[in-house]
């Protein structure tokens, strides 16, 4: 016979079923997304993340929750007590029914945002009780709420509200649940998961229970001093998104790209990827984001290429396949992270494309520069080339090597029939090649 912690879990799964009804978690998600635009907009806070995590109580953390938090003797319950009876406790008492998370990058900013939402809740309560018949949707914020700002074991608080939202169901009567909202930084959202599996929620006993905590207490130390650093990094120099969001693609992806490349250092490979691939950086963010929040969608994308085209065929057979062969086939590892169907056989090509549309695109911008003008700049800085050594501006190519080699590609592209290649192309291409030489080059012009 089911007992009462049986009974509430059948009441969870009922409730659950009529919020994803009546679209609850998707409502109120666009509501906290806005806010976040809003904060972005007016508090200056840039760097959180315009996507929630979101969820709603599943019934096996609320069955562990039953017993810990002693819901059967708080909520008056026994096993008399209906279905109805059970729903209605739930959806008035469950104070984290719905869970979403304001993900941000620093732990600094946590008080600031939470103190925003807290702002904005307070508004819409007040107008409330001064307008108890105002329509749907709108929110409660409960008496207790100042106390939901809990103190972790690591001394730091944890940001989080409580709050009861009333919204109109798709049966056209009013209902309520309450919802909880979190703001985490990204260490405390990774430390958390952690802490909350091994020592929170910990199973049974485990004997090395006091070894763990020490060792989570010097990871989250560890963690802190990481965002301390990437803060500073961020308020004492310009530190574009971009920047930090290819460097958590580095982190997310290097295991992988590493094992793919047979142990090989994959560095180098990431600072060619960022650059030749730059047009592409929303994919980068994306994918990151993904990692971030589960509950955000990436998809790899697929690529449409003219291998008819003479710029890219040129670049593709004379340059690519003739003065680098093979050379770019271990950036087949990264690019297989954001692309479907990249191989050996056709990396060249989907670099060709990226370096074309962000030449063509660039020319768009910029009044482009006659590539003789270039060559005439580049002879007179001969002078300086001393400067940088010409065995250590690439560990793949010598300074001094490039320097020749795009020489005599630019050459050998001048030297092309002009019913092969217009001028114009032969302009976009010889702007290919410097901008190729450059990126390898380790952003030292060959």
């Amino acid at each position: 016979m089911p007992d009462l912690s049986d009974n509430l879990c059948t009441a969870l799964n009922t409730v659950r079923s009529e919020l994803e009804r009546d679209c609850v978690l998707d409502h109120l998600k666009k509501i906290i997304e806005r806010q976040i635009q809003e904060i972005k907009h007016t508090k200056k806070i840039e760097l959180i993340l315009d996507e929630t995590s979101s969820r709603i109580k599943s019934t096996t953390s609320f069955k562990e929750k039953i017993a810990r938090k002693n819901y059967l003797k708080d909520w008056g319950l026994n096993e008399e007590s209906s279905l109805e009876l059970c729903k209605e406790v739930i959806r008035k008492k469950l104070s984290d029914l719905i869970g979403i998370r304001v993900n941000c990058f620093f732990k600094d900013e946590e008080e600031l945002i939470y103190k925003y939402f807290i702002e904005e809740l307070e508004t819409f309560s007040r107008d409330f009780q001064n307008n108890p018949e105002v329509e749907t949707p709108h929110f409660i914020l409960p008496v207790s709420y100042k106390d939901d700002v809990t103190e972790l074991k690591t001394k730091d608080k944890l940001y989080k509200v409580s709050c009861e939202y009333k919204y109109e169901n798709s049966l056209g009567t009013t209902q309520s649940c309450f919802f909880e909202l979190q703001i985490k930084c990204m260490v405390h959202n990774l430390w958390g998961e952690v802490e909350h599996e091994v020592s929170y929620k910990a199973p049974q006993y485990d004997y090395a229970f006091q070894s763990k905590n020490k060792q989570l207490r010097d990871i989250y130390s560890s963690l802190k001093s990481s965002d301390s650093q990437l803060k500073t990094l961020y308020t004492s120099q310009t530190y574009e998104e971009q920047d930090l969001m290819n460097s958590l693609f580095f982190l997310y992806t290097q295991s992988d790209v590493k094992h793919d490349l047979n142990e090989k250092n994959p560095s180098q490979l990431y600072t060619w990827f960022f650059q030749l691939f730059i047009e592409d950086s929303s994919l980068v963010i994306d994918y990151v984001k993904n990692h971030l929040v589960p509950s955000y969608t990436f998809s790899r994308t697929t690529f449409e290429i003219d291998r008819n085209e003479n710029i890219s065929r040129y670049f593709v057979n004379e340059v690519l396949q003739t003065k680098f062969v093979g050379k770019f086939n271990d950036l087949t590892a990264i690019a297989k992270r954001l692309y479907e169907d990249v191989n050996e056989e056709n990396i060249c090509w989907l670099i060709t494309s990226k370096i074309i549309r962000h030449i063509k695109k660039e020319n768009e911008t910029e009044t482009a520069v006659d590539p003789n003008v270039l060559r005439e700049i580049a002879a007179q800085d001969e002078d300086d080339d001393d400067l940088f050594s010409s065995e250590t501006s690439s560990p793949y190519f010598p300074k001094i090597y490039l320097k020749n080699l795009q020489q005599e590609i630019d050459d050998k592209i001048e030297q092309q029939s002009n019913s092969f290649l217009s001028r114009e192309e032969k302009n976009v291409l010889i702007q290919c090649v410097e901008f190729l030489c450059f990126v390898i080059s380790g952003g030292i012009a060959a």
